[in-house]
């Protein structure tokens, strides 16, 4: 169990957020950070936001770990090139 203390600051950003954020994956972030700060519970949250448990219990810890600055930061994994781009111009 993960257990989160949010201050003022940090909930009145990630409910905005959740909302208004241009990008999909942070949005969903917020939603995911957003939830326990209003009393649900963690194994409740993939239900309610649609991911997987695994997906609820990183993005806890990373908040948990980094804050509110942590959520923004976007993993980019390396795209694999494919042989037939040196073709493609």
């Amino acid at each position: 169990m993960i257990l989160i203390t949010y201050p003022k600051a940090d909930i009145r950003t990630i409910r905005h957020e959740r909302y208004s954020h241009p990008d999909m994956a942070i949005r969903r972030r917020m939603t995911i950070s957003a939830l326990p700060s209003e009393g649900i519970i963690a194994s409740d949250i993939p239900i309610l936001a649609g991911v997987s448990r695994t997906t609820v219990y990183r993005c806890l810890r990373k908040y948990q770990n980094g804050g509110l600055a942590s959520i923004y930061e976007y993993d980019h994994r390396p795209r694999r090139h494919s042989e037939l781009e040196y073709y493609a111009q």
